[in-house]
């Protein structure tokens, strides 16, 4: 097994476009199975081209203003599961020279699954068998609780088809930062 790697990093303009990325962008896409994201595919163009989601954008769009309007570091976690593996994030947005922001991510820890979980996107939510999942914290609407999907079953692996949102949890942390930002502004 290939030692983890810990940390992923982009550069983006003010017209929210990839300009570059890390040395271990291709490694790390390669280790996990990531097709036509190598750094010649993202290069140039939108980070829209990679979020999915209207909820799941307007969330990162509001992360990358408030970064820019108070050019200050802005730190939040959230999870990059893999069909195995629970993986525990940070994403540090950095304001850098000539508007452009640096974006990491930062692996934190792993967790095992219980169950493999195999996700496939879904472009709409035309039926029951279709779940809403949180690009935040990777869980799963069930019947109006949000749940981590591999409790869903004790054995066997699950294959489900999911939108992507921002659940009410992770949408209630963003006034929380942006709240903490102002006090903090209106201290200095």
């Amino acid at each position: 097994m290939t030692e983890q790697i810990k940390k992923t990093i982009y550069w983006i303009d003010r017209k929210k476009r990839i300009i570059s990325v890390s040395d271990l962008w291709d490694r790390f896409a390669q280790e996990n199975g990531g097709s036509g994201i190598s750094a010649t595919d993202v290069q140039g163009r939108s980070l829209w081209d990679f979020i999915i989601g209207d909820t799941a954008r307007m969330w990162l769009e509001a992360l990358l203003q408030l970064t820019v309007l108070k050019n200050e570091t802005v730190v939040r976690p959230y999870r990059c599961d893999s069909h195995q593996l629970k993986r525990y994030m940070q994403m540090h947005l950095v304001p850098e020279d000539s508007g452009i922001l640096k974006v990491e991510h930062v692996l934190l820890s792993t967790e095992n699954r219980i169950v493999p979980v195999f996700i496939r996107h879904s472009p709409q939510r035309s039926n029951e068998h279709i779940h809403a999942r949180c690009s935040v914290c990777g869980r799963i609407e069930n019947n109006q609780l949000w749940e981590e999907p591999d409790l869903y079953k004790s054995s066997g692996s699950i294959h489900l088809n999911v939108i992507y949102t921002v659940c009410p949890d992770c949408l209630n942390t963003l006034p929380q930062v942006l709240a903490k930002n102002k006090l903090k502004a209106q201290a200095d």
